[in-house]
């Protein structure tokens, strides 16, 4: 697999699925995986933040994908790594 070259952040998940771009994109490749591909991003979103929060915790906002990511990265779920 080979990244966009104007692509500087990596993401890794606990499950070891690489993800790259904005925040809208990073949802909808978590999303494509999802056992309900079909959710809306928004569905989506409130349904990790729930089980999230009953894994171990963790509370994620899902108002908006740049708090979800962000909160995803805080809690351990997802690591950025940045290429520069």
């Amino acid at each position: 697999m080979s990244l966009p070259m104007s692509q500087n952040k990596v993401y890794l998940t606990r499950d070891n699925i690489v993800l790259w771009g904005e925040e809208t994109s990073l949802i909808d490749q978590l999303r494509a995986s999802a056992w309900d591909m079909n959710a809306s991003r928004e569905r989506y979103m409130k349904a990790v933040a729930r089980r999230c929060r009953v894994f171990n915790g963790s509370k994620i906002r899902h108002d908006t994908p740049e708090n979800f990511i962000n909160d995803l990265i805080s809690g351990g779920f997802i690591v950025k790594y940045d290429l520069n």
